[in-house]
């Protein structure tokens, strides 16, 4: 921005002299590239960056007409890969002739050079000031290495002249004090060791006295808490089976009540429906009837006015008649012989007028007798038919539930069946899975003891190995070997006697001594624990056989020592346990008068206190030769546990199986009731369609009983046929003989008509119309009869249906009501049952959960006395072992005290700090900056040495001007045999020497002088060392990155250069090859046809070239979605101009340039042009499709931007 100030960016003209803001927006979006130059947008990508300035020269920034700021939008931009830091996207105006100007390397820190710029290009700047900063610190820390050096080596100068006589003066005290320390430590642990197990002895003695007393009371108090738990449980489960019998008869009283329910349900549906159909009659009766009324009422209303009507007709017939007569005697004289005749001829047709009259009287008569009787005989008949139809439509939906009812039968007896088998298969699958379960948890222990066994086994073995080459070494004697193998058995009792016996595994030993050097040896060589037997401690017993219930052997008797004097070891861990064959002969022999400790040949052991174990691995292979025997190696091991994972997916598989046997079988087991319900349901409508059935038949039977009752004789009705015929034959005949006289008559009237002229014609034409429409109005009279006639018949048989129907409802709704009743007493009954079967189905979980949680208590407690009787006997006999301990560790221990009473050490407490031995001095510490790596990792090393040989020297003769008491942690540590050794050592070594303390003191003065100086030089090495080498990565790295980076923009310069001038060469070498940033870089280029130059001996016009082709190679190193170029063209050709417009037109395919440019040629290649123009004080632009001015097309596709 070129103002100080954003506010001197708000516009102020003439028409917009006060605006408060501006703003500015930057459109972007994601756009894919297409072959043929177009490019389509990403969906969504949109994003626009608004800055709005204000008059108090405040921003604010936006994004997507969110509002942000100044940090989240550089962010923003920086993440879409535009450069902020360096802003190598934007070329300005004179940057390019800038480059080209440029040092290989700035003067100053102040100046840019080539070097600095690709540094600042690449990311290696950012490395110089912390290297710089670190030369100087090491600088600073060696000068003060130096100084300190200088000390050290004055103090070790007279440290050395006082060595040889401090080292005559010490040496005889130091080996009368080592000696005093080494005994007294001896004698400490001796008492110690027997005040520990003194101790340990009481305090278990006491502690198993009160367990025991404990034990004791809590066995008193469970056997009667366990016998009133029995009497409580058999009471529990008395009362949950009749809680049970009582559930199962109301549930079946409940299911026989539902069923009589939905038996009521359907009748009551039944009634439902025919009362629906009864009432439907009704209304179509009653729609008929109330029709026929209202007919009827119409045809009194219309006869009443016909006959009125008929009246007016006939007066003015009259009137009419005595006008014609009037007209007719007007014309007498023309008429008279016209009117006589007509009057003769009237007179003869006067009789067959009346007959003809007569005739179709009766005819009239006679069809309304014949059309009576055929729809009596119709009526019947659809009436039957449908009747019928009802039978037929009726039987069609018993059929098809009695094929429900089938279906629903077979269904149940298929479900019945597979219950049956369900439960069978799911009782035997739930036993195979349990056995599985089983037989998984077996293998699951066998695995974990196979483990466990090769743990321990390897563990034994090299207790075993090294305690038998320290044996065979004669470093110690008595060890005689594991205990399991110094005697055999018969196989047949391997698994008795490993079972029995697990104290196989410890080790025997003669005499107390070799027990404490072997547990010494143990300890030292870190080989593991083990427990020892020792043969000289055994008491004396009388291992002769004895008598046993029911002559069982005794697991002693079984066993063959390899020497006598091992039985005693075997009868130490075994007693008198026996043998039995079985679980039963076992329990029968451990719960006799005596109790016995009794294992099975399986390895069932039953203890003296009653308390049993058993199952799980079987233990066998104790008594075998070797520890190892028996076990299995790790290869086995992990065979049995794929063997074992097999098992467990196999066991899954069962369950899952199992799971969906059950479920199959519930869904079963919940479908038979729904099934019945369903089957009591078809029966029910079975039956109502069967009383359908009966009563359509006899409806049927009475209809067409009926119709044969009231069905017109044939005969009858063929003779009424016959008789209108024959009537309508007589009338034809009688017609026949006045046609000839009506014609006469006819003929004469028109005489008249011809004689009376219009007149006469008009009046006659208006009698003769009175005359038709007294003729309608008698034939209308006449129909009116016939159907009043039907219309009464109608009335009454509609009026009988009703009747008929709404006794039929009267009926039904009596029915429906105790129908009603009887289903709410139902409702009732089966309601007070529900509650009653929840009832007792919580009573029956609350009674189950009680008695499952006395049957665990009083298992629990079983178990407890079981348990607490093995305890009682395994307390009894260890209060009587630790009795004997605490006898003979208290003699023991008296003894060792007296000797440590008499021991007397030298006053050292002068010199208990001195060192013994003076350190070597450093010879590869000397703070030099060229120093080798190799030379300070030996100093290093020497450094190490002389430390330990310090803490070697101090620890003999630190803390010796008294005896001081060991700690228990301290005694611990010991080793007893090694301080024997020590001890018979250094009483060989004593030597008569002179003190001369004053010595030691001065010697004692420059020790410490010495080792603090050489604290501080090492201090500061270590300091030194460290940012040197801080400063040796910073520098490979930044060399290394600057070198990677330079290599790839130069290969990309002479790309660029040779493609911009067709021919020419570019490069950047390094002025110092070996050090980068020591000289510089120089840019070199050969114009085409021309020797190489550096760039500033170029015209103006090449190095604008040379520039532009470091920028784009810059910009291939590190591009960026944006470039802006302001006049970068400004010092080149024509030629040169298409040259770069052509290659940023190939860049935009990766890209978006933005070009400030007055050259048309590059004008031509843009796509998109953007003039910016003044008018009226105002800016404005205007926005070109760069291919439409080209081509010429109309410009009112151009867009003008404001």
């Amino acid at each position: 921005m070129r103002h100080s100030k954003v506010s001197a960016l708000i516009h102020n003209s003439a028409a917009y002299p006060n605006l408060n803001s501006c703003s500015v927006e930057v459109h972007f979006q994601d756009v894919v590239d297409s072959a043929n130059g177009s490019s389509t947008v990403v969906p969504g990508t949109e994003l626009v960056i608004t800055r709005k300035s204000f008059r108090n020269n405040s921003s604010k920034y936006m994004i997507n007409d969110k509002e942000s700021n100044f940090t989240e939008v550089t962010t923003l931009l920086r993440e879409r890969g535009i450069d902020l830091d360096h802003k190598r996207f934007l070329i300005l105006q004179g940057e390019v002739e800038s480059i080209a100007q440029m040092k290989p390397k700035a003067d100053n820190d102040n100046d840019d050079g080539l070097l600095e710029y690709l540094e600042d290009i690449i990311g290696t700047s950012q490395y110089k000031k912390a290297i710089e900063e670190s030369l100087a610190e090491v600088e600073v820390l060696n000068e003060d290495c130096v100084q300190k050096q200088d000390r050290l080596k004055i103090v070790e100068t007279e440290l050395n002249s006082l060595e040889d006589q401090k080292n005559d003066i010490v040496t005889y005290l130091e080996l009368e004090n080592e000696l005093a320390f080494k005994q007294s430590a001896l004698w400490q642990l001796q008492a110690y060791l027997c005040q520990k197990r003194v101790e340990l002895s009481k305090s278990i003695v006491e502690e198993q006295h009160a367990k025991l007393k404990a034990e004791l009371d809590r066995t008193t108090v469970n056997s009667e808490e366990i016998e009133v738990l029995k009497k409580d449980h058999a009471q529990k489960l008395k009362e949950l089976d009749l809680i049970k019998k009582t559930l199962s008869e109301k549930s079946k009283l409940l299911s026989k009540h539902e069923i009589e329910k939905v038996k009521v349900e359907e009748r009551k549906k039944h009634l439902d429906s025919k009362r629906k159909k009864l009432e439907k009659s009704i209304e179509a009766a009653t729609h008929s009837k109330v029709e026929t009324e209202t007919w009827l009422s119409n045809y009194q209303e219309e006869s009443s006015q016909l006959s009125d009507q008929l009246k007016g007709l006939q007066k003015s017939l009259e009137n009419e008649n005595c006008q014609l007569e009037a007209i007719q005697d007007e014309l007498k004289d023309k008429t008279a012989e016209f009117t006589d005749q007509i009057e003769t001829i009237q007179k003869k047709l006067e009789p067959w007028r009346e007959k003809t009259r007569s005739k179709e009287s009766e005819i009239a008569v006679a069809n309304s007798e014949l059309e009576l009787l055929k729809e009596r005989e119709s009526q019947g008949e659809k009436s039957l038919n449908e009747s019928k139809e009802n039978i037929t439509i009726t039987m069609k939906e018993g059929r098809a539930k009695e094929r429900e009812m089938e279906k629903l039968k077979k269904e149940l007896e298929h479900v019945t069946s597979q219950i049956s088998m369900g439960v069978k298969e799911c009782d035997q699958a739930s036993i195979k899975l349990a056995k599985m379960k089983q037989q998984l948890v077996n293998g699951r222990q066998r695995v974990d003891a196979a483990k466990e066994a090769l743990s321990s086994t390897t563990s034994q073995n090299k207790v075993l190995t090294g305690l038998t080459r320290l044996n065979d070494s004669g470093r110690i004697q008595g060890f005689r070997g594991r205990l399991g193998a110094l005697g055999t058995i018969d196989a047949k009792y391997d698994v008795a006697i490993s079972t029995a016996c697990p104290s196989l595994d410890n080790m025997v030993v003669d005499t107390v001594a070799a027990g404490e050097q072997c547990v010494d040896y143990l300890r030292k060589q870190n080989l593991g624990r083990a427990k020892f037997i020792l043969l000289e401690k055994l008491p004396k017993r009388d291992l002769s056989p004895i008598q046993t219930p029911e002559n069982v052997p005794r697991l002693f008797d079984l066993i063959v020592p390899s020497a006598p004097e091992y039985a005693p070891a075997f009868y130490s861990v075994l007693f008198d346990t026996l043998v039995a064959k079985d679980a039963d002969q076992a329990r029968r022999i451990a719960y006799g008068k005596k109790r016995w400790r009794v294992v099975t040949l399986d390895g069932v052991i039953v203890e003296a206190s009653g308390a049993m174990s058993g199952g799980g691995e079987i233990s066998r292979g104790k008594m075998a030769a070797g520890l190892t025997e028996g076990a299995l190696s790790e290869g086995q091991v992990q065979e049995l546990e794929r063997v074992q994972d097999e098992h467990e997916k196999k066991y899954k598989i069962a369950e899952n199986t199992v799971l969906t046997m059950q479920t199959t079988l519930k869904e079963l087991q919940e479908r038979k009731p729904e099934i019945e319900l369903e089957i009591s349901k078809v029966e029910l409508d079975i039956t109502a369609l069967t009383a359908r059935l009966n009563e359509a038949k006899k409806q049927s039977a009475e209809l067409a009983k009926s119709l044969e009752a009231n069905r017109p004789d044939p005969s009858t009705l063929k003779r009424s046929e016959e008789h209108v015929a024959k009537l309508e034959a007589e009338l034809k005949q009688l017609r026949s003989h006045s046609e000839g006289l009506e014609q006469d008559v006819a003929d004469l009237q028109e005489k008249i008509m011809d004689a009376g002229g219009v007149r006469l014609r008009v009046q006659k034409s208006k009698v003769d119309g009175i005359k038709e429409q007294i003729e309608l109005v008698n034939t209308r009279l006449a129909n009116g009869l016939k159907e009043n006639a039907k219309a009464n018949n109608d009335f009454k048989k509609h009026s009988k249906t009703i009747d008929n129907c709404e006794a039929e409802i009267s009926a039904s709704t009596q029915e429906l009501e105790e129908a009603n009743k009887e289903l709410s007493e139902k409702q009732l009954i089966i309601q007070q049952f529900e509650q009653l079967v929840s009832q007792l189905s919580d009573q029956l979980e609350e009674k189950q959960e009680i008695l499952d949680e006395l049957k665990s208590e009083l298992d629990a407690k079983q178990k407890d006395i079981d348990s607490l009787r093995s305890r009682e006997i395994e307390i009894k006999n260890t209060i009587d072992q630790h009795e004997k301990t605490i006898k003979d560790e208290s003699n023991s221990l008296r003894s060792w005290i007296s000797q440590l009473q008499k021991l007397q050490l030298h006053d050292l407490s002068e010199i208990k700090a001195v060192r013994v031995k003076k350190e070597k001095p450093l010879k590869k510490s000397l703070p030099r900056q060229d120093v080798e790596e190799g030379e300070e990792a030996e100093g290093n090393e020497e450094d190490e040495d002389v430390n330990e040989d310090e803490d070697v020297a101090n620890k003999s003769i630190l803390n010796k001007t008294e005896l001081f008491e060991y700690s228990a942690d301290e005694l611990e540590a010991m080793n007893k045999a090694e301080l024997k050794r020590e001890i018979e050592s250094l009483q060989t070594k004593g030597q008569n020497a002179k003190v001369d303390m004053q010595i030691l003191k001065d010697y004692k003065r420059r020790v410490e002088e010495h080792d603090a100086r050489r604290l501080a030089l090492n201090e500061s090495v270590t300091a030194r060392d460290t940012v040197k080498k801080m400063c040796d990565d910073l520098r490979n790295r930044r060399l290394e990155e600057f070198m990677t980076g330079f290599n790839s923009i130069s290969g990309k310069l002479k790309e660029m250069y040779q493609m911009i001038t067709m021919g020419g060469n570019a490069e950047l070498e390094l002025v110092d090859s070996l050090d980068p940033f020591s000289e510089g870089i120089l840019f070199s280029v050969m114009p085409p046809k021309k020797s190489w130059r550096n760039i500033s001996n170029l015209s103006g016009g090449e190095k604008t070239l040379s520039s532009l082709a470091l920028v784009f190679a810059l910009h291939h190193y590190k591009p960026t979605p944006l470039y802006v170029m302001d006049e970068i063209d400004a010092a080149l050709d024509f030629r040169n101009v298409s040259i770069v417009a052509t290659y940023i037109k190939e860049r935009t395919k990766h890209g978006q340039f933005i070009v400030i440019s007055l050259r048309n040629n590059m004008f031509e290649l843009a796509k998109q042009l953007v003039g910016i123009y003044k008018v009226n004080n105002m800016t404005k632009s205007i926005a070109l499709q760069n291919n439409d001015y080209i081509h010429g097309q109309d410009s009112s596709n151009t867009t003008i931007l404001p």
